[in-house]
């Protein structure tokens, strides 16, 4: 996996897609995290752009994936996108995007289509995340998942 992570962070540096933030001033580069089979990508650009620049990075995931004999399941709630959208421009794009049921669709080069799904929360391994940072939900959930769990051992006692 790292080899294709290398290869992907080099081809999306190739396209000018990163996220990079100023920390007293220095920039940093944001780098994309993994957990064995799932890879979060940061992409940081001007609202306008966002969608765009993320597209970008879509297609580009697609092809290195592709070079390791990889296919992209752009199922719902498989690859999707928290965006958020801020500064100059960001209602305007925030409602470009909502025309469109928050779905961009778009064809490789090959003719394969695909959409992309830009949704408010994502789950991941049982943990809820949100572009608002609200944790309600998450605790909700593991509120929900412990009371399954504890309802189960009870039964057995």
């Amino acid at each position: 996996m790292s080899r294709l992570i290398n290869l992907l962070m080099s081809s999306l540096h190739n396209e000018n897609i990163h996220a990079l933030t100023r920390i007293n001033g220095d920039p940093l580069y944001v780098r994309p995290a993994s957990f064995h089979d799932d890879l979060m990508i940061p992409i940081g650009s001007d609202a306008c752009n966002i969608v765009n620049k993320t597209m970008k990075a879509v297609t580009t995931s697609i092809y290195v994936f592709n070079l390791f004999g990889l296919h992209l399941n752009f199922s719902a709630n498989k690859s999707e996108c928290i965006v958020a959208f801020s500064g100059a421009g960001a209602n305007k794009a925030k409602s470009k995007l909502s025309a469109t049921n928050n779905i961009v669709q778009f064809t490789l080069l090959n003719g394969v289509f695909f959409e992309l799904r830009f949704v408010q929360s994502y789950q991941h391994l049982g943990t809820k995340i949100s572009i608002s940072n609200n944790m309600a939900e998450d605790v909700v959930m593991m509120s929900w998942i412990m009371a399954q769990d504890a309802n189960s051992l009870n039964k057995q006692i």
